[in-house]
């Protein structure tokens, strides 16, 4: 499956993610890879 979504939109995406605490961001730059968090 492939989506038509920029880099950019994705990164913000993950970054309100982050900040609402559902999500990780491991890494920088090239190397940024995120993970969703568990939810118990």
């Amino acid at each position: 499956m492939e989506f038509d979504v920029t880099g950019p939109v994705i990164a913000g995406d993950f970054k309100k993610l982050i900040e609402m605490g559902l999500a990780e961001k491991f890494g920088a730059g090239r190397s940024t890879r995120y993970r969703l968090k568990v939810q118990v």
